[in-house]
Formats: C-alpha cells, structure tokens, sequence
C-alpha cells in the first residue's frame, strides 16, 4: 500500500527502490550462482553437463565413516623379565649343555620340559652263553648280530639309517669270511627273530592286538619284500600305462554291471519278467480279471511249496469285505462246511465252487447297479414328461 501511495503522489523513485532491489538482488543472486558454477565446472573441465550435474556441488550418496587406526593396549603391569641360561637334557648321555632364554623367576634346578618327548624302544640285550645258546645262526656271525643290535639301539630302530651304517661297517665281498649284502628286510628278519627267541625263552611273549585278537608278532621278510617291489612297479609306471590301465578299469566296471542286470533277470520270475518286458495284453488281462479268481501272486506261490491241503480250503481269495460275505451266506444256503473233508478232489471242488459262487455274486451286483440305474433313467423320463404335458396344457 505505501508504495502504490508513493507512486501516487509521484514519488515514484522511492516506490521503484523497493522493486528495483528485488529484482537486482534476484540478478546478484544468479550472477553469483553462474560465477560459483562457472568457476567450480573450470576445474572440472572436458566434464559433460549431465555428469557434471549428477555430482557437482553435492554430498556423497554412501555414508562415509572415518578410519582410525587401532591402537594397542597394553597393560600397565611389569614385564618379564628372561635370561640366558644352560640347560641339561636329561634324555642325552653325552652330558652336553646348551643355553636357552628363560624367564628369569624359573628355578635352575628345573628339568628341561621336552625331555619326556624322549621315547626309546626298548631293544633287548643278551651275553655271549645267551647268544651261543640260542642266537646262534649259519647265515649270520656273532660280530654282525652285536653290530646290529648296537646300532638299532643308537638310532632307536630306524632301520633305514642302520642299514646305511650297517652297510659301512660290513662292506659286501669283504672280510673272511666275506660278508653277504644285507637289505632292510633281512636285518628287521634278524632283529625280529632274536627278539622271538629271547622273549620265548625268557617267557616274555609279545604281542600285539590285531582284529581284536592278541597274536605273537611275527616278520615276513619275502612278504615285505615283495610288497615294496609292487609299490615301485606301480609308482613306476608312464603315463601311457595310467590311461591304460584307467580304460580297462571302466571297462571292468561296464561288464560288473551288466552281469549285476542280468542275475536281477534271472531272479526274477518269468510271469513278472513278462510284466516287466510292457506286454499290453497281460496288464490288461490283468486289471480285467474278475474279483472272484485265484491270484497268481500269493496264493498260487503258497501252494508251489510244501504246505497243508486244508490250506486250500481257507478262501485265499480277494474280495471286498461285502462280497466276500454274500460269498459266505451263499455257501450256507448250499449247505457247504466251513471245514470239509481235505482231499484232492474236495479242495478242487471247492475251488471251483468258490469261483463260481463269487461270479455269481458279482453278476448279482452288477444286475442290482444296472436296475437302479435303470429305475433313476425311468423316474427322471416320467418326470420330464410330465413337465412336457402340464406346458402343452397351459398353451
């Protein structure tokens, strides 16, 4: 209103102040945004416009978290402190030291922790009267057993570098008399068969556990033998002989198959194997037979083994429970037990009349379901001709 007044009374310069300002401070405003555009899109250039306006000027779609690194915790109670000690193992008899850090509160007189790791096999020892009495052998002197057996205690049973060092001392072709050259298996031969003999002597027994069942343990220096023979022939073996071998392998596995098909043919009776084989007339001889026969499943399987003829008069029929009984009530008006004679010629009359009584009985109810339909087609004609009769009337 007061700038409409001023106009008015023609002071005009003062109304247009206020709208000049406006518009001017409209101007400034773009002015400016076109400056901060075009300054910030100079930065940016060989940017295109749409790219430029998706992220220009704009905060980061993802919420960005800052990192900080994690720093350690550590406690505010003393360290420990450790020292350079010797040590002695008590498992070596050769009384060397070495030295280890230990925390330094550790007692000195403490027993070194890994001794108890220090398992030895227990190799027996012998003397001279023992060894003529009882070790004596042709094939090996008294200077080669002691040998072997110092040695199998030196490097607790490792036989691989025993007879490395066996080897050594009893070179083959040397010596008188010459010595032989002795595998691995004939040296375990030897350990194991002295073992045997002092232990029987001594009435020490070993044994180990074997299926459940404790049995003397016994080495077979041939078996192992040829067992380490056929290990390397098959680690031996080219590539070649791999794909080979591979392709007989399936082969095998293609005929083991076929002949697991062909004993489940052959276990199979014939009338189920031609079941099996999709003869259409048998299913539907089968769906169509009458519910009064003899199946040839359970009934006629029963009495191709040993069985009771008064077996055959139990009705192995299958019947639904209604029929069965109209069965039954008419065998009583017939004036047939329900135990009668067991004989040849009984069972098989028997059979025949059960069959003709239970085709009867189906007959009947067959006719009984014709007739009701029968009945419900003539009451649903009469009606409609009445309908038809009471329209022609009303016309």
């Amino acid at each position: 209103m007061s700038s409409d007044a001023q106009s008015i009374l023609g002071n005009n310069e003062k109304a247009a102040t206020g709208i000049d300002a406006i518009m001017a401070g409209r101007k400034s405003v773009k002015v400016a945004a076109n400056v901060d555009n075009t300054s910030e899109r100079g930065k940016l250039r060989g940017l295109h416009k749409e790219l430029y306006d998706l992220i220009g000027g704009r905060a980061p779609i993802a919420e960005t978290t800052p990192t900080t690194a994690v720093k350690a915790k550590l406690g505010k109670a003393p360290c420990n402190k450790w020292e350079w000690r010797q040590f002695a193992n008590p498992a070596r008899k050769d009384g060397l030291k070495l030295s280890h850090w230990v925390k330094k509160d550790e007692a000195a007189d403490k027993v070194y922790t890994f001794s108890k790791f220090n398992k030895l096999s227990r190799v027996p020892d012998y003397k001279r009267d023992d060894y003529l009495r009882l070790l004596a052998d042709d094939d090996w002197s008294e200077e080669e057993t002691n040998c072997l057996f110092e040695l199998c205690r030196q490097f607790d049973l490792r036989f691989i570098v025993v007879h490395d060092h066996f080897k050594r001392k009893f070179p083959p072709g040397t010596g008188t008399p010459a010595y032989k050259a002795r595998s691995v298996e004939l040296l375990k031969a030897r350990y194991y068969s002295v073992w045997t003999r002092l232990s029987k002597a001594r009435n020490e027994v070993r044994k180990v556990r074997t299926s459940g069942v404790d049995v003397t343990y016994r080495y077979d220096a041939q078996h192992e033998a040829m067992r380490k023979e056929q290990l390397r022939l098959l680690m031996g073996r080219s590539i070649g002989q791999i794909h080979e071998e591979n392709m007989l392998k399936a082969d095998l596995k293609k005929i083991k198959a076929q002949d697991a098909q062909l004993e489940r043919r052959a276990s199979v009776p014939k009338r189920d194997a031609e079941d099996a084989s999709g003869n259409p007339n048998k299913k539907l001889k089968k769906k169509t037979a009458p519910q009064g026969k003899h199946s040839d499943s359970a009934a006629t399987r029963m009495f191709q083994t040993t069985h009771l003829r008064s077996a055959r008069l139990e009705k192995p029929l299958q019947l639904r429970p209604k029929i069965a009984q109209k069965v039954a009530d008419m065998c009583e008006e017939l004036g047939v037990g329900e135990s009668p004679l067991a004989t040849g010629a009984v069972c098989s009359a028997y059979d025949t009349l059960l069959e003709v009584v239970t085709t009867v009985v189906n007959d009947q109810a067959t006719t009984e379901t014709k007739e009701a339909a029968v009945a419900q087609l003539r009451e649903k004609k009469a009606r409609l001709e009445g309908k038809r009769q009471s329209r022609n009337r009303k016309r």
